[in-house]
């Protein structure tokens, strides 16, 4: 978490710039469990229907590039609901 409050300005001027919004980190990072080989998980809003899914490949590649790590962005709207039940349970609002 700390390298991603280090670079919060620029995740959420990338997000801005994507079309995405109230973005939460999730998963062992959120959790503090993560490792040398974890990735980040965002959860983001994003219209995905009128946006299409190009906007949160650009906005990963920019993060993955941003903090030199895997990303995974994850839309709230396309999570199968056993997944996001646990994702917005433990989500950190970035």
């Amino acid at each position: 978490m700390a390298k991603l409050r280090r670079h919060r300005r620029a995740i959420l001027a990338a997000a801005h710039r994507h079309g995405a919004a109230n973005l939460a980190v999730f998963g062992s990072v959120a959790a503090g469990t993560d490792g040398p080989t974890s990735d980040i998980d965002l959860l983001v809003d994003i219209d995905v229907r009128t946006r299409g899914l190009m906007p949160i490949l650009e906005l990963q590649d920019e993060l993955e590039t941003l903090l030199r790590e895997k990303v995974d962005v994850a839309p709230r709207s396309a999570l199968a609901l056993h997944v996001a039940a646990r994702a917005l349970t433990e989500a950190v609002p970035l």
